[in-house]
């Protein structure tokens, strides 16, 4: 998930997510012309089956009471999670709007510059089948784009806002997800290159844990870790993100109110690794006291909830800089980081 905007979540930033043929805005998946269009714009009647159907990282089955009830911007008390999984499926169906000829209009134009930009690396970056589905903001909030399957939640509210280019680095983030989810082996790759790797046993979140997570949608998967130092071990961490409250309160109505960011150690239980905590659900190495996570993961951005965040700022900031040719602003650590990035990309 990316917003536009800038916020605190505890110490750190959590800072939010042309062709020369113009593509058509029709709801159709091909231009007259015969030709793909770039993206299809999904109307709010099929939006609402896209938002529920189209969910390949199960978010459905592991959302929990408290994220419903803070999605929702309500209590459920003495209801089932089962209903409520139930109520929140009904409420998501509500949160698409239709698009206007000219929201339209700006999209393609944006997308149109996006895929420029990805050809410009290489053309099998851009990837497609993309939806755009128009999403109101209760759940998340103003300026919260995320990603489900092919589909690209874009906020109503951005429309009010008539600058492109700020528009632009969400979008290629956004793009990167999709790009993430559908490519397994360019996934690992480009994580590797931040420390990050697929995990040999199934990674467990602890029972505990499991009623205080909140899922970022465009980061579902706690399947890859990085190895880090503690004391004078060596060990595997997990990002991670959980609720400072087990419910929705009324004086704390927008969503990134609730979040806490933490790294956790990875227990290894013989057939599986488990995630742990203290049993107020806290981390045992503290970010705070885990430097060798900021080692891994380089300087480029401090958005770092999660392993497909990080690489999704790399990717847009090396798409950025491919096409301006200024690496002005990056540390050489960060410069070696973009090249690796532009590399792989090119193979692709």
């Amino acid at each position: 998930m990316y917003r536009i905007t800038l916020f605190f979540v505890g110490f750190i930033l959590f800072s939010a997510c042309k062709s020369n043929k113009k593509a058509s805005v029709d709801h159709e998946h091909e231009t007259h012309t015969g030709v793909p269009a770039i993206v299809t714009f999904l109307d709010s009647l099929d939006a609402s089956t896209a938002i529920i159907k189209d969910d390949t990282d199960s978010l459905f089955s592991k959302i929990n009471a408290a994220e419903i009830q803070i999605q929702m911007k309500q209590n459920f008390d003495g209801v089932s999670e089962d209903e409520m999984k139930k109520k929140y499926a009904q409420f998501m169906k509500t949160q698409v709007s239709d698009w206007s000829n000219d929201e339209k209009m700006a999209m393609v134009k944006l997308f149109e510059e996006v895929k420029e930009m990805c050809d410009a690396v290489s053309p099998r970056i851009f990837p497609g089948g993309i939806r755009l589905i128009k999403g109101k903001t209760q759940a998340y909030g103003n300026d919260a784009f995320f990603t489900r399957g092919h589909n690209i939640f874009v906020p109503e509210s951005i429309f009010s806002a008539k600058d492109s280019d700020r528009w632009k680095p969400v979008i290629l983030h956004e793009v990167f997800h999709i790009i993430s989810r559908y490519n397994t082996q360019v996934r690992e790759d480009l994580y590797r290159f931040i420390g990050f790797v697929k995990m040999d046993k199934p990674v467990i979140i602890n029972d505990l844990l499991k009623v205080m997570v909140l899922c970022n949608p465009d980061g579902m998967s706690v399947q890859y870790a990085t190895e880090v130092q503690s004391g004078d071990k060596s060990i595997y961490v997990v990002p991670f993100i959980t609720s400072k409250h087990g419910k929705y309160h009324t004086d704390k109505p927008s969503y990134f109110d609730y979040l806490n960011f933490d790294i956790y150690k990875l227990g290894d239980y013989g057939d599986h690794y488990k995630i742990q905590c203290d049993p107020l659900g806290k981390s045992l190495v503290p970010l705070s006291s885990t430097p060798g996570y900021f080692d891994n993961i380089k300087n480029n951005t401090q958005y770092i909830i999660h392993p497909d965040e990080i690489m999704a700022d790399n990717f847009m900031l090396a798409l950025i800089a491919f096409q301006t040719k200024d690496y002005s602003k990056f540390t050489p650590v960060g410069k070696q980081l973009i090249d690796q990035v532009t590399n792989r990309l090119q193979q692709m």
